[in-house]
């Protein structure tokens, strides 16, 4: 797996700590400063059910550096890409190298968050660099802590095998790269959905359509997107995780539900998609929507009057996708990792 990592620029004592730390192969996050704030005692809040404390809230958003199944959690031999490291403008690449630990540096009282890694870009690499593709640029604009860029996977690779010095933008290369993806992304979309409907509504089957849209969903927006489909689901099959620009402790939640069943029992679907809201409302969370998403059939009657009356008693949007739309967010999905 590959993932992007924002640490703290709060102050440039905290930019030089962490760099140095980095260069010795240790990555480290802030927001760890308290006992509580230990990845494995927020997990295992969530696995009782528990509330989390105000400071664990703060940490819980960097969740994926724990220890825990491989796509999910940062795991031995991923590749992190970090933001910024060692200096503005260019970015640095390591390898994990062993299990999340938590401990609390003295001098600064937080960065308890730890992993130790193989620096595989000592100097760093240009955002600008020619090696660096259009879609991984536009990826570093992300405000998120941690966020997962396995679709840039070859390029990753391209540039860890590369001897020469990285640390030179190509500015106008990437531009051009930016403005062709545009386009090609305008042009091709409506014909890709439909053969996308096609082809996709004969292969897929059940729950194999959760990580598909996980995978078409992430490259669209400046977003984390969660495969929480199976037993542990509560009402929903992905978590779309939203920076909020107001307060870092609190992301804005979208629960998904996806179905690909051409009828539709509105008050077991009802019910899943309310459980979708409580669930994360009781864990803390800020729900901004709960999204139903259907691969071959349109609402009923009694659907959309049950998913408008959960809107007006949450005071939050319930919202139907049917089969046109849910084809249109995979083509511009897959049609952005090119």
């Amino acid at each position: 797996m590959y993932w992007a990592m924002r640490t703290s620029r709060d102050t440039l004592e905290h930019r030089e700590f962490l760099r140095r730390e980095l260069s010795e192969g240790r990555l480290r996050q802030g927001w760890g400063g308290y006992p509580e704030q230990d990845l494995h005692c927020i997990n295992e809040a969530w696995e009782e059910g528990n509330q989390l404390t105000e400071h664990q809230k703060n940490a819980s958003r960097h969740w994926r550096m724990g220890d825990g199944p491989a796509g999910d959690y940062m795991n031995d031999g991923d590749v992190v890409l970090v933001p910024n490291m060692p200096h503005d403008g260019l970015f640095t690449l390591v390898r994990i190298r062993g299990p999340y630990e938590f401990d609390i540096n003295e001098e600064h009282g937080d960065f308890g968050h730890l992993r130790t890694v193989k620096v595989l870009t000592p100097t760093g690499v240009a955002n600008e660099h020619q090696l660096v593709d259009a879609g991984l640029r536009r990826s570093l604009r992300c405000r998120g802590r941690l966020w997962r860029i396995s679709d840039y996977a070859e390029c990753l690779e391209r540039i860890i095998g590369h001897d020469e010095d990285l640390t030179v933008g190509t500015t106008a290369v990437g531009r051009a790269e930016s403005i062709v993806s545009d386009l090609v992304t305008g042009s091709i979309i409506e014909d890709m959905a439909t053969r996308l409907s096609e082809s996709l509504r004969v292969g897929l089957q059940g729950s194999e359509w959760e990580t598909v849209v996980r995978d078409a969903l992430e490259p669209l927006f400046p977003v984390t997107v969660l495969h929480t489909g199976g037993p542990q689901e509560r009402g929903a099959d992905l978590e779309i995780i939203i920076s909020n620009p107001f307060s870092e402790a609190l992301d804005w939640i979208v629960p998904v539900q996806i179905k690909d069943h051409e009828f539709l029992e509105g008050p077991k679907v009802v019910s899943k998609l309310e459980e979708a809201f409580r669930s994360r409302l009781e864990k803390g969370h800020v729900v901004i929507a709960v999204v139903l998403l259907v691969t071959d059939a349109g609402p009923s009657p009694e659907l959309e009057k049950e998913m408008s009356k959960l809107s007006d008693k949450y005071k939050v949007p319930f919202i139907f996708r049917g089969a046109k739309d849910f084809m249109e967010i995979l083509a511009r999905g897959f049609l952005k990792q090119f």
